[in-house]
């Protein structure tokens, strides 16, 4: 049995062993088997370009070297040159860096100019309408229109069109914080959420009409019927952007 070879008991014979390669003495960790770090030497060469005679040449000069066993403590065997003949003595502790510069990628001023235009356009548009629906609240037309939801419709639209603002802060050169970025969100979410939750509710409320003539019976829908639907879908709304 003494002839036996067991992988065990051979891989804790290694493990045991010490020997000296080509980088050094070999250190094998104990408890994973991999070599030991601090038994490699490292050193930090530094590459140094010469002329002569028309001719360039490169140096490779030791400058830097931890030696096995020295625990991450570097000797200073040669100053290190930098690029423009300067050492680490000559640059300081904190030698300068180039100043960072920004660039942003934003648009021409002449976007903004349209989007604001816009903006007024869309704005404009909707106030005139709610208002025109004041006007004529007692007409046949409108009546049949369901006023409330035609201003429901026109509240939307307006709150979808304040998303231009926020969008366009940052391309005005103007710092764009939380708040802004968020709101974003929340004026294209809600807004898209009150103007096709109303189209929905009176879509709705016209095939239950329709519905209930196919069957030769008359029916009246209250606004707090039709507006049901809007209310749930303004909350799955809410509860979907937070």
């Amino acid at each position: 049995s003494s002839m036996e070879l067991k992988g065990g008991n051979f891989f804790d014979r290694i493990l045991r062993t010490n020997f000296t390669g080509m980088t050094g003495e070999v250190v094998l960790n104990p408890e994973t088997g991999t070599r030991d770090g601090n038994s490699v030497q490292y050193a930090i060469d530094n590459i140094l370009a010469a002329e002569n005679n028309n001719t360039a040449t490169f140096e490779q000069v030791q400058t830097y070297i931890s030696k096995p066993g020295a625990e991450q403590i570097w000797d200073t065997t040669n100053p290190h040159i930098f690029n423009g003949g300067k050492t680490i003595e000559a640059l300081g502790p904190m030698p300068d860096l180039p100043q960072i510069k920004m660039s942003y990628n934003t648009v021409d001023l002449w976007v903004l100019i349209v989007a604001y235009g816009l903006l007024v356009i869309i704005l404009g548009a909707t106030i005139g309408f709610a208002v025109w629906t004041f006007k004529k609240w007692e007409s046949r037309v409108v009546k049949a229109s369901q006023p409330h939801f035609l201003l429901l419709i026109c509240f939307g639209i307006a709150i979808m069109a304040f998303t231009i603002v926020p969008l366009t802060l940052e391309h005005g050169n103007v710092f764009q914080p939380t708040m802004p970025c968020t709101s974003i969100w929340w004026f294209a979410v809600i807004g898209f959420g009150i103007t096709f939750s109303t189209l929905f509710s009176k879509t709705y409320r016209i095939n239950k009409i329709v519905a209930s003539s196919l069957k030769c019976r008359r029916i009246k829908l209250s606004m707090r019927e039709t507006l049901y639907p809007v209310v749930g879908m303004l909350c799955c709304t809410y509860l979907w952007n937070i």
